[in-house]
């Protein structure tokens, strides 16, 4: 697994042979936090237009071919 990390640039060996995490790694994390953070704020929108709609909406994002769904709100009932 260290030999992955290190090929794909999350982990780097310094001088004394120990391994030392990379900026990548932080970069990967904060992608996450970042899209998280979307989805919360989103689902306040689509919590209210489902609500008055008395539907289910979806926040979707185009990745190549496929429709990815981020945040979804699903209709009350009533």
């Amino acid at each position: 697994m260290m030999i992955v990390l290190e090929e794909r640039q999350f982990i780097s060996r310094a001088a004394d042979d120990r391994y030392v995490l990379t900026d990548d790694l932080s970069v990967l994390g904060s992608d996450r936090s970042m899209h998280n953070r979307i989805a919360e704020v989103a689902m306040l929108v689509l919590a209210e237009m489902s609500e008055q709609v008395c539907l289910s909406c979806h926040l979707s994002v185009l990745g190549g071919d496929a429709l990815f769904v981020v945040a979804q709100a699903d209709a009350t009932k009533g």
